[in-house]
């Protein structure tokens, strides 16, 4: 029996599988191939992007999160291409709940369990409160190098190097961080708030903007883009030295 990591309820044995990546942004690069790495290790290009799971219910599939990408979209489709766009509080609010939405939907991909970001409660409480759960941060960069065209990953969090062997230590939080052409989009879930993301070789105060929890009104890109290699580093960053 399945059932939706967002309402909880029971899914439709013959009900197909949800889009990952919304049809939308497709429709935004006419002609285009796309280039997607998947869970499993295959990167496949076509002209569609099939990334797909089968734990949303038609129901949540049809109406709110259907709902928010057609307010979202407009917002996310010259950020996609990595062009200049203002964002209120009100709009960053929108998108962090696009984002965290899309984090989770993704992180499904992910077949084991205790791979995964994100817990069966936070994403019903998307849902049900339409903002991103308590704990979570979320976070806007831009790239500019020529890697594929969606690409994503997540790792654990820590402040200091966790111990070697069974004995290893809890992670301080987690990340997902995707991209999707010019726009990276990373949704952390942590133990703190103030929980230092650092990036090998620069200051993440100058890639990411953090748009939740949201305080003022922004300007996207942000000050520095991502590189081939600052991307790596980002979605697989070597861990913090407690020795040093």
């Amino acid at each position: 029996m399945r059932r939706c990591i967002f309402c909880h309820n029971e899914i439709d044995a013959k009900a197909p599988p949800e889009h990952v990546i919304p049809q939308w942004v497709g429709r935004a690069y006419p002609n285009a191939m796309f280039t997607t790495k998947h869970r499993d290790g295959r990167v496949i290009t076509s002209k569609v992007l099939e990334i797909t799971v089968e734990t949303v219910c038609k129901d949540c599939n049809h109406h709110w999160m259907s709902d928010l990408e057609t307010w979202a979209s407009p917002l996310l489709k010259p950020m996609l291409k990595g062009e200049t766009q203002g964002l209120s509080i009100e709009q960053q609010v929108l998108l962090a709940q696009w984002a965290a939405k899309t984090a989770m939907t993704l992180d499904q991909t992910f077949p084991v369990v205790e791979e995964r970001v994100f817990t069966a409660d936070q994403c019903r409480q998307l849902m049900e409160r339409r903002l991103p759960p308590p704990g979570v941060g979320v976070q806007l960069g831009r790239y500019v190098g020529v890697g594929i065209f969606l690409d994503f990953g997540h790792n654990d969090l820590y402040r200091t190097m966790p111990p070697e062997g069974p004995g290893r230590d809890r992670p301080d939080g987690y990340r997902m961080a995707m991209r999707i052409d010019q726009l990276v989009v990373e949704v952390n879930v942590t133990s703190d708030a103030d929980l230092d993301l650092r990036i090998a070789q620069a200051d993440i105060r100058d890639l990411l903007l953090r748009i939740w929890p949201c305080a003022e009104p922004l300007a996207y890109p942000p000050r520095v883009a991502m590189s081939d290699g600052t991307w790596a580093s980002f979605i697989a960053p070597a861990l913090p030295d407690s020795r040093k």
